[in-house]
């Protein structure tokens, strides 16, 4: 598992799937690893294909960030943070979320959110251009009092835009899900995940100026959708295996190696759960151990090597 960092200078213009604040517009750190990605490929192979989208040319990311995150910043590349992908439960939840943020891709809504912000700069540019002649003319108070009034209402136009994307994005990953025959029920899960992670008690939110509607009312709409469309449906054994797969190997770096011991019994997959012990053996310094793990896991499944030079330490 590599670390690499990368430069993403149109963050501004990211599609999160939660509430958490901004990642910085700088940079951000990149967990590349064959392996973890494959996993993903798998799991997104037939979202994408659902949303009109080529499997090949759009790839599913991991960002080193704990926070629950997701977004995109165009068409070659979905980012999920580590700390959403150990979060997550269920392949199936880490599909819907995919499913989501193909939406943003499939709708347009880049080229368009990137119009919304340029309609809503110039509106309160030209707001503040005419509360300076208004206190150049003598009211400073009405000068202030413009600017900031036309600086909240292009804040809230545009608002208003993405709240109705994000939306439109929940609508079209429920209607990927159910093309790919992944139950439905999945975005539902998702979005109970983030309920509880809105920054402010939901009786003093104001909806007008979150970029997102109120999770609440995403699991409404989502519950909605499953009662007339849904169903539940068997999950894909290859796709659930990839998935314990990526969030073991993960966890395993990510995580304290005593945590990972602690835990590892409960594993279902045997290959993964050498996998996870060999990670944690290395990363005490055991090498004995882990190559023993490392064996252990050849032997019980379809291993490939893994690459010790992970950038996370405990």
């Amino acid at each position: 598992m590599r670390r690499v960092r990368v430069s993403i200078t149109a963050l501004a213009l990211a599609f999160s799937m939660c509430l958490a604040s901004a990642v910085p517009a700088a940079a951000i750190n990149l967990l590349r690893d064959p392996d973890m990605e494959h996993g993903l490929f798998i799991m997104a192979f037939p979202i994408l294909r659902a949303a009109g989208l080529s499997p090949t040319r759009t790839k599913v990311l991991v960002v080193d960030d704990d926070r629950l995150n997701a977004f995109v910043v165009d068409h070659r590349a979905i980012y999920v943070t580590s700390g959403l992908v150990q979060k997550v439960t269920s392949a199936q939840m880490l599909q819907a979320l995919i499913a989501h943020e193909a939406a943003h891709i499939s709708n347009g809504h880049i080229a368009r959110r990137s119009a919304n912000l340029k309609a809503a700069q110039a509106q309160a540019g030209l707001g503040m251009a005419l509360g300076v002649l208004a206190a150049a003319a003598g009211s400073a108070e009405a000068g202030v009092g413009l600017g900031s009034l036309s600086s909240s209402v292009a804040q809230r136009g545009f608002l208003a835009h993405t709240r109705a994307e994000e939306a439109a994005a929940d609508r079209s990953a429920a209607a990927y899900l159910k093309f790919a025959n992944v139950d439905p029920q999945a975005l539902v899960d998702l979005h109970l995940l983030f309920l509880g992670q809105e920054r402010l008690n939901i009786s003093r939110q104001d909806e007008y100026t979150s970029s997102h509607p109120l999770t609440r009312d995403r699991v409404r709409a989502a519950e909605e959708y499953v009662s007339r469309h849904g169903f539940v449906g068997a999950s894909d054994p290859e796709v659930d295996y990839w998935f314990a797969r990526l969030k073991g190997k993960l966890s395993a770096f990510k995580r304290p190696a005593k945590w990972t011991r602690r835990r590892v019994e409960a594993e279902t997959y045997p290959d993964v759960r050498h996998m996870r012990l060999a990670v944690a053996w290395h990363r005490e310094n055991n090498m004995s151990r882990a190559l023993r793990s490392l064996d252990q896991a050849l032997v019980r499944g379809r291993m490939i090597p893994i690459t010790w030079n992970c950038a996370v330490r405990s």
